[in-house]
């Protein structure tokens, strides 16, 4: 707005919709092979088996299930989609959202408060169960492991399986994983993969990126080709993807190739596919499929069940009622792993606390922290100079332990994180810590959390002509379980103790392909 009232603009304004470049690196880049295969694959499948934890939106697949289930008993069918989305917002939905979004998960005193369960229902109390088992173990982990000179601690697999096995009845049958992650490879170091962020969902990572590869060559098809092909083969029996749109485009970021072989449209949406591939929401009906415990959305033209898909950018919250709940009938998930919720930090030394690095396997699914308020971060004295100021930063960082470069979060108690993303400090660079001591505020309730840069400088494995440089890979991983012989709901039981982990169920064909 500045750089239009400074062009003679007579109402500055901010633009609709955004757009955001991306461009392709070319060839040159090289980055080696089998980073995910053996003892480093089974560890995030580990890893991938607790994700359910953490989802954002299976509290609200549950609360759909128990809706459904109340309105059209066991086994029940509604053959009006549109009415069922009306009156599951109407009646319940926007005033459950409108309660839990105020939902604080853990007690001052680290203890978990349970999920809002209004319709009383058992697989809320299994995913309560399953997360209390988790914390619990994860307590323990840092009473008897993280003392004051810990780096790192190990995420045992046994509390990953028990806690997978206590999450089964709330399993798909068919999950598709995506995950950020980097890659650590320092000379002479352990290689070691870093859990950035993860998703369930099809082809989401790949989709803003189809127009820079689109155009078929001698290689072989585009990209928007090859993933529609192989979403395609790994869809389940008797199933199709059809893409959710999510109403209006307001960012490039919601362009792409077409993915999917169909794609279902929302009443004042106009299709951009053939006729034969939309899918009309009078065409739908939901079904309770009692035998697997879930919701199933079916097209009666098609005659098999539709799996909604959607591939912008949007997050659930932000979508309008149609595609928000249709999302509820799919594998989309959002999992943010916070392994250290409601876990109470150890003593602070001169106001700095601190968590080790936390991983399973060769999987870190947190990385090192330091947090402080910021009137203990160092102040430049009265009469000093700017050596005496960076000295007395560098007396700091070596005091707590901090690598010489890391990402920073300023916060305040009333307004949350300055900033969309952390900051890089190079604290052994005077101009990174004067912009950095720039944006932090000596003031009560400002406190800064300081991560580790990981992979750090030496770490890097994506290399060209240029040198070596920072990268993210996107990875997408299928897991298929055989549907089981009778799946009954969860019935109460007393509280869980150590046991051997039940079967889930054999895997088929898992993958991790892109």
């Amino acid at each position: 707005q500045e750089i239009q009232a400074e062009l003679g603009a007579a109402e500055p304004s901010l633009p609709q919709t955004l757009v955001y470049e991306d461009v392709s690196a070319g060839d040159g880049l090289v980055c080696g092979a089998g980073v995910l295969g053996g003892e480093t694959g089974r560890a995030l499948r580990a890893v991938e088996g607790v994700l359910p934890l953490f989802d954002l939106t299976l509290p609200q697949r549950i609360a759909l299930l128990g809706f459904f289930v109340a309105r059209y008993g066991r086994g029940g069918r509604c053959d009006d989609l549109l009415g069922l989305v009306h009156d599951f917002h109407e009646d319940f939905f926007d005033q459950y959202v409108s309660f839990t979004s105020r939902r604080v998960p853990f007690d001052e005193d680290g203890t978990y408060r349970p999920e809002e369960n209004w319709l009383g229902q058992e697989e809320m109390r299994t995913l309560d169960r399953a997360r209390r088992r988790f914390h619990d173990g994860v307590r323990a982990l840092w009473e008897r492991e993280a003392g004051p000179e810990t780096e790192e601690v190990e995420l045992p697999g046994g509390l990953l399986a028990e806690t997978a096995g206590e999450l089964a009845p709330l399993t798909g049958h068919f999950v598709p994983q995506s995950h950020h992650l980097q890659l650590s490879r320092p000379a002479g170091g352990r290689p070691l993969v870093v859990l950035n962020k993860s998703y369930g969902g099809l082809a989401f990572p790949f989709s803003r990126f189809t127009h820079l590869y689109d155009g078929a060559g001698a290689a072989g098809p585009g990209l928007s080709d090859a993933l529609r092909g192989e979403t395609a083969a790994r869809r389940p029996e008797g199933a199709v993807f059809a893409e959710v749109t999510g109403g209006p485009v307001s960012s490039n970021l919601n362009l792409h190739g077409r993915l999917t072989d169909h794609r279902i449209v929302c009443p004042g949406e106009t299709g951009t596919v053939p006729e034969e591939a939309r899918i009309h929401l009078d065409d739908l009906y939901v079904e309770h499929d009692e035998r697997a415990g879930r919701l199933v959305l079916r097209s009666r033209r098609l005659g098999r069940e539709v799996v909604p898909v959607y591939l912008g950018y949007l997050v659930p919250i932000a979508l309008p009622d149609i595609p928000r709940t249709l999302l509820l009938l799919s594998p989309s998930t959002m999992a943010p792993f916070d392994v250290w919720a409601g876990v109470p930090e150890g003593a602070a030394v001169d106001g700095v606390t601190r968590r080790p690095r936390i991983r399973h396997g060769d999987v870190v699914v947190g990385r090192r922290s330091w947090t402080a308020p910021a009137e203990v971060l160092p102040v430049r004295r009265p009469g000093s100079g700017e050596e005496e100021h960076y000295l007395d930063w560098q007396r700091w960082r070596r005091s707590h332990g901090l690598p010489d470069r890391c990402f920073a979060t300023v916060s305040r108690a009333d307004r949350g994180p300055v900033g969309a993303k952390p900051v890089h400090v190079d604290f052994d660079s005077p101009l990174s810590l004067a912009a950095f001591d720039a944006l932090v505020e000596r003031e009560p309730g400002v406190r800064v959390a300081f991560q580790e840069m990981l992979p750090a400088e030496d770490g890097l494995h994506v290399t060209s002509e240029r040198g070596r440089h920072v990268a993210e890979l996107a990875v997408e991983t299928f897991t298929a379980r055989r549907a089981p012989a009778h799946r009954r709901t969860p019935r109460p039981r007393p509280v869980p103790q150590p046991r051997p982990v039940p079967s889930s169920g054999p895997e088929v064909a898992p993958s991790c392909p892109n």
